[in-house]
């Protein structure tokens, strides 16, 4: 710990570089005492390392990147008010919120963009995206009402290419979201006999080996149906007289 009585890891990168939080020295109980108090740190796998607040009392460390970049939440000097922040490695910025009063940060990639959520001016919460400039509300970047949404309520974290997670509602029921950087489209797989390329690799229906290989369009026998012998020799799913095409005389 950083000298109380407890701590809480909870982010890792790929150096085993870990933060979270821990009580400090002098506190009575735990983070939830009213009389102690919490730091956000990073352990960088020898030693446990405070960052710090934005002038409050309290930090807590959610996530870190692989250059060693932390986010999470502090109090500012109010101590009733929570920022989220990113800690660079030497010192600890606040990234303001979307008009509210408090905002917390969940995920950073290895740009050091950030993803959290804020109170709106409304004082209810929603996603946002720092983009090492300024903090976006996610919700107004993808328009996400046009596209059936509520809204976009919490994003929980963010990967190396820009692609977000989180959840947000839809008709008041929280579904999980993805949103890809770029507005890229999913990527699909290639229709057997369609005649297109779906997947975009240059390859259409059954010369697409690897996605068609074992498809039943592209592998059936190629034998005449038999219209006697109650076997589907031709593979078109149709047996003896059933197949009219081929047994209809």
């Amino acid at each position: 710990t950083l000298g109380g009585r407890h701590s809480y890891g909870y982010g890792i990168n790929e150096h085993g570089h870990v933060t979270g939080w821990s009580d400090v020295t002098g506190d009575s109980a735990s983070m939830t005492d009213d009389n102690s108090f919490t730091h956000a740190f990073v352990y960088n796998g020898t030693s446990m390392q405070s960052l710090g607040t934005l002038g409050g009392t309290d930090s807590y460390g959610r996530d870190i990147n692989d250059n060693g970049w932390v986010t999470g939440y502090s109090d500012i000097s109010s101590d009733n008010v929570k920022h989220a922040f990113v800690y660079d490695g030497n010192n600890m910025q606040d990234l303001g919120t979307l008009g509210g009063d408090n905002s917390l940060g969940h995920g950073i990639n290895n740009s050091g963009h950030v993803v959290g959520y804020s109170q709106i001016p409304d004082a209810t919460y929603a996603a946002f995206w720092y983009d090492g400039i300024r903090m976006q509300n996610l919700c107004d970047l993808t328009r996400c009402t046009d596209h059936g949404w509520d809204s976009l309520y919490i994003a929980t974290n963010i990967n190396d290419r820009g692609d977000i997670t989180g959840y947000g509602k839809i008709d008041g029921v929280n579904h999980a979201f993805l949103i890809l950087a770029d507005d890229d489209e999913p990527p699909e797989y290639e229709i057997c006999d369609d005649g297109a390329d779906n997947d975009g690799d240059g390859l259409i229906d059954c010369d697409d080996s690897a996605d068609c290989g074992t498809d039943p369009a592209c592998s059936a026998p190629t034998e005449p149906e038999v219209c006697d012998d109650s076997i589907d020799n031709d593979g078109d799913g149709l047996t003896d007289c059933l197949d009219r095409l081929d047994c209809r005389q």
